[in-house]
């Protein structure tokens, strides 16, 4: 029986790219943190992609297929490669075991084309650019819709890396296991509920609410939210499903993606719809606002990653085990793209609905404790 990554998307190949520079999730660079970066100092930028390009195409955007031109043949396209990202001799196809430099060279590849996947050109992010800017801003029902479909789908981080540990201890993997261990101590604070990664976003976005008069979030009721959308409901079910039934390596690749592409994500979310309203609040109501996203953009995501990436190196023997860690990231990106898709669209429907409230175009001065 085919896994659930196979029957969502082919595997993920390189895309096209234009020259170096900086990582673009949207029109203009954004830093990539809130400190420094330098893993990903070398990293390239995606070319812009169309709507059109997004909805509905997600089998050719991790194909590696420029969807401007549904004609246009993927990058690689010889016998050596054409399964994607990789490329291998026969005896690598028939399941043999391979160096573990080959093995190194092509999980950095899978890595590489996950870096420049076009979700992280997705329209959605550049209409939060827009809306940021000074004089612009958001209506009350945008700022409702987009935090709690971020919030709802934060709630699965924690599941879908217990749900790796459970693989990783099914076979063995004690690396695998150190790994995601680590990773799961920190999102639940450590064992301190109040510094769980759950609780630190619901501090912010309940902050950035409460100035739209939006009413609270919370962990009870993210699930049954009037403006959870179908298709983030869709996304986190297909999620478990993936998760449930793929392989060790699809796991890993896919829980590997999922961190590489929040750091860029995390950087925008944070600099369109919380850090321009860091004027309403008090120094030390905004130091706590902003601890969550600091946390993640200060260097938790890009270890996170990078545990995963060395996890891959060490777990990955044959080429069909690479192979499977490419279906996994093609398959969750694949769902993203879906998802982004949908919150695109009620985010711009949501913007015709109230009064926006306004982004000044000067920083006002900050509050002051009473």
């Amino acid at each position: 029986m085919q896994s659930v990554a196979k029957r969502f998307l082919p595997l993920c190949t390189p895309a096209l790219r234009q020259g170096p520079g900086p990582v673009r999730v949207f029109s203009q660079p954004f830093p990539r943190s809130l400190h420094s970066s330098p893993t990903l100092a070398g990293a390239r930028p995606f070319p812009r992609v169309p709507m059109t390009a997004c909805l509905g195409g997600a089998a050719l955007l991790l194909a590696g297929v420029d969807s401007r031109s549904p004609s246009t043949p993927p990058v690689a396209d010889s016998k050596a490669d054409r399964v994607g990202c990789l490329a291998r001799d026969d005896k690598a196809a028939r399941g043999d075991k391979v160096s573990r430099e080959w093995i190194a060279e092509q999980v950095d590849r899978l890595a590489d084309s996950v870096s420049h996947h076009p979700v992280l050109s997705h329209p959605f992010f550049d209409l939060l650019e827009q809306l940021s800017k000074p004089g612009s801003g958001y209506t009350p029902a945008q700022i409702d819709l987009i935090t709690a479909n971020f919030f709802r789908a934060c709630l699965e981080v924690i599941p879908a890396i217990a749900e790796c540990i459970n693989v990783a201890v099914k076979r063995g993997d004690a690396f695998a296991l150190a790994k995601l261990a680590k990773n799961l101590n920190e999102e639940a604070g450590d064992g301190q509920p109040e510094e769980g990664h759950r609780a630190l976003a619901l501090v912010s976005l309940n902050a950035i609410r409460k100035l739209h008069d939006c009413p609270d979030l919370s962990i009870e009721a993210a699930h049954e939210s009037p403006v959870l959308l179908p298709a983030v409901k869709e996304f986190i079910e297909a999620l478990k499903q993936l998760n449930h039934t793929q392989s060790d390596h699809e796991s890993l690749g896919a829980e590997y993606a999922d961190e590489r592409v929040s750091l860029p994500m995390m950087t925008l979310y944070f600099k369109t719809f919380v850090e321009p309203f860091k004027s309403r609040f008090t120094p030390q109501e905004w130091s706590r606002i902003q601890k969550y996203w600091d946390v993640h953009i200060g260097g938790t995501e890009e270890r996170h990653a990078k545990d995963l990436l060395d996890s891959l190196k060490a777990s990955c023997q044959t080429a069909q085990d690479v192979e499977k860690a490419n279906r996994g990231a093609a398959a969750f990106l694949g769902l993203q793209v879906r998802m982004l898709d949908a919150v695109y669209l009620a985010a711009k429907q949501a913007g015709t609905v109230g009064q926006v409230v306004p982004i000044p175009s000067e920083p006002l001065p900050a509050r002051q404790e009473k």
